[in-house]
C-alpha cells in the first residue's frame, strides 16, 4: 500500500490487479486499475463528474454508470447506450446481482439502508 503525505491510500494491489487512487479530492477516488505484471497494462480508467460517471476499458470503449435516487450504482451501459451490467442490493448494501458476473471494484451501495 502506498500513502500520500496525509496518510491517504494512493495505490494498492488485490488479486493480481493494482489500484491507483487520485488523492486530489477530499477522499481518494479510484483513478486506474492495471494488471500486476512486470509491465503493467491499464485495465480501466475512471472519470468523475457528479460522483463516478464512466470508465474506459482496456479495449478503449467507454462505459457509463447508472445510479438510483440514492446514488448507488445500479448498472452500466456501453457507449452506445446498451445495458451491459445490472446490479441490485439487499438491505444494508449487500450486492445481489441480476444475471451478470461480478467484475468491478466499484459495485457498492453508498447510502442504502
Amino acid at each position: 500500500m502506498t500513502c500520500d503525505a496525509r496518510n491517504r491510500s494512493t495505490a494498492g494491489a488485490t488479486g493480481g490487479i493494482n489500484y491507483l487512487w487520485d488523492s486530489n479530492y477530499s477522499l481518494p477516488m479510484l483513478a486506474l486499475e492495471r494488471d500486476n505484471s512486470a509491465t503493467p497494462a491499464p485495465l480501466r480508467w475512471y472519470s468523475y463528474g457528479q460522483g463516478l460517471a464512466r470508465f474506459r476499458a482496456e479495449d478503449g470503449n467507454n462505459h457509463y454508470y447508472l445510479k438510483d435516487a440514492l446514488g448507488s450504482v445500479v448498472g452500466y451501459t456501453s457507449g452506445a447506450g446498451a445495458l451491459e451490467r445490472s446490479y441490485a442490493y439487499e438491505p444494508f448494501g449487500s450486492v445481489w446481482l441480476v444475471g451478470f458476473e461480478l467484475q468491478s471494484a466499484l459495485q457498492c451501495s453508498i447510502g442504502r439502508r
